[in-house]
């Protein structure tokens, strides 16, 4: 009997249509022609930080910057909640109030070797590893703030890691159930916020298991969604005729069953920086573009002050509020990635050669883009709105203006590259100019704002797109004859950078290399100058 599909098989070759997007990527810098005077020669032909200490691996650094700490066995309900305070919201993929049925149950009866004990162990590392947000106009100089946090950072990175590594032990025989997925994708999130993917295994067992998830779901093949495998003899029963259609639509757009946006999201950024092969997930057919929110969440947003997430009676915010926020800045952030992840298969996939010769359709493009992002800001809740101008002081906003930013630098970037390489035969525009300048403004305002980034998940991008920043402020500053103006605070920003990726670097060998590199650079950028600037 043959069964009709929606999607494509699980085993799939998807090496044929993988795409490269090198030129997006950090280490893509270090071969523009503009910065070949700075750029250490033993370094321009790196294709990737990450593979030359393969995945960051940096085993004997971490073991000895942290004593290793017993798993605190009467903190499962705690370090849960706290998860569900400061991690949860950003990806609300499971139910919170079944994750601390879970954690009850093991401050009572032990840890199990199920799926439930790992999730729990995975949301308690995170719990106890991240840092709450703190409002960028809070926060002290990065001296001050990250020697500060040092014995906190050591002392919550050990609690977290005895608790990672009893999830660990939980993860081989995780298939592609719901709550599986669940775990692998903490997991991969948990990776994330240690800056460095040691673990990069574990993002590679999630994305076939949502693989094979989607295709038995497309086949109306999908066993209980909780993690637990059917009885024999009960399969063909539970999936019968409209039963499953129902099924199918529901399991979708559940929100605390399959974390499918969050994947695709996370998958999109692996693939953009670590040329990860597709994850395949989009060519599966889904009923929704959106999860649904949760049906007990009481949207209030029209009450709220843009930009900051205040209400007008100055009322503190309760955990439903922050979670009201959280659906917003969620649903919000999974529509601009699509929109990005169009804009930049569009841009960067044939890459610098192609910029050159067709600068005119580049601008285009841009101009394009900005009213793309002008409707998105239009429509995104008040709760979580922003100005451009600068990053606002409420948390999920402040998300957002930075993925807005990082969309319009996307766009402007091949610009700034046909800026700098222009020749007397392809002489660029006054329009050119002009928004190349506007890139080296972006560049000059994400240092600062990626400088004061706490432990989070987008650490380890932040701190590459601090040495993309850094690195392309040097090629305008020594091409005077681009006609491009670097600000003249230009060497406290490249400092201010590289002390960013220096601090990272303590715990990703992938990061302190690019330290390295930008430190050469800059030391042989101020050589190669002839005036006097001031720090």
């Amino acid at each position: 009997m043959s069964t009709k599909t929606t999607g494509p098989t699980p085993v799939m070759d998807l090496e044929t249509r993988r795409p490269s997007f090198a030129a997006l990527r950090c280490e893509a810098v270090l071969k523009w022609p503009a910065l070949r005077d700075v750029v250490p020669s033993n370094v321009a032909s790196i294709v990737s930080f990450p593979f030359e200490y393969a995945l960051g691996n940096d085993q004997k650094q971490e073991n000895t910057s942290t004593t290793p700490r017993t798993m605190p066995d009467d903190q499962f309900i705690h370090f849960s909640k706290r998860f569900l305070a400061i991690v949860h919201p950003r990806n609300p993929i499971l139910d919170g109030n079944e994750l601390l049925r879970h954690a009850r149950l093991i401050e009572e009866n032990g840890l199990q070797w199920d799926s439930a004990s790992c999730l729990v162990l995975i949301a308690c590392a995170l719990g106890s590893y991240t840092l709450p947000w703190v409002k960028p106009s809070q926060i002290p100089h990065i001296v001050d703030a990250w020697q500060g946090s040092t014995v906190i950072e050591k002392d919550n990175r050990a609690t977290a890691e005895a608790y990672y590594a009893a999830a660990l032990k939980r993860v081989g025989p995780l298939g592609h159930f719901v709550r599986d997925i669940q775990c692998l994708f903490l997991a991969s999130v948990k990776s994330s916020h240690s800056v460095h993917y040691k673990h990069g295994p574990l993002f590679n067992k999630l994305v076939p298991a949502c693989r094979r998830y989607s295709w038995h779901e497309a086949n109306g093949l999908v066993p209980h969604f909780v993690g637990r495998r059917l009885k024999t003899g009960t399969l063909s029963n539970a999936c019968s005729g409209h039963a499953v259609e129902q099924r199918s639509m529901r399991l979708l757009r559940d929100p605390c069953t399959l974390p499918l946006p969050a994947v695709l999201t996370f998958a999109s950024e692996f693939l953009l920086e670590l040329d990860f092969r597709p994850s395949g997930l989009n060519d599966f057919s889904y009923p929704d573009a959106f999860p649904e929110p949760p049906k007990d969440l009481e949207f209030t947003a029209t009450k709220m002050s843009p930009g900051t997430g205040e209400s007008p009676n100055g009322v503190d915010d309760t955990q439903s509020r922050i979670n009201e926020r959280g659906w917003c800045y969620y649903l919000s952030e999974i529509s601009l990635r699509r929109t990005i992840d169009e804009t930049v298969d569009l841009l960067y996939r044939k890459g610098e050669a192609y910029w050159l010769q067709n600068s005119s359709q580049l601008v285009r493009h841009y101009w394009g883009s900005e009213r793309q992002i002008a409707s998105w800001q239009y429509h995104i809740p008040a709760i979580v709105k922003f100005n451009n101008h600068e990053p606002p002081d409420e948390e999920f906003a402040c998300y957002l203006w930075f993925r807005a930013l990082e969309w319009r630098e996307y766009t402007l970037r091949p610009i700034l590259y046909c800026v700098l390489h222009s020749t007397p035969e392809r002489a660029t525009t006054v329009e050119e100019k002009e928004l190349a300048q506007a890139a080296l403004k972006i560049y000059e305002t994400v240092i600062p704002q990626k400088l004061y980034a706490l432990r989070h998940g987008g650490s380890w991008f932040a701190a590459r797109s601090t040495f993309t920043s850094a690195a392309l402020i040097l090629a305008v500053v020594i091409n005077p004859s681009s006609g491009l103006v670097p600000s003249k605070r230009w060497p406290s920003l490249v400092q201010s950078a590289i002390w960013v990726l220096q601090y990272w670097g303590q715990v990703a060998r992938d990061i302190r290399l690019a330290a390295t590199i930008l430190t050469e650079m800059y030391e042989k950028t101020r050589q190669h100058i002839e005036y006097t600037y001031t720090d």
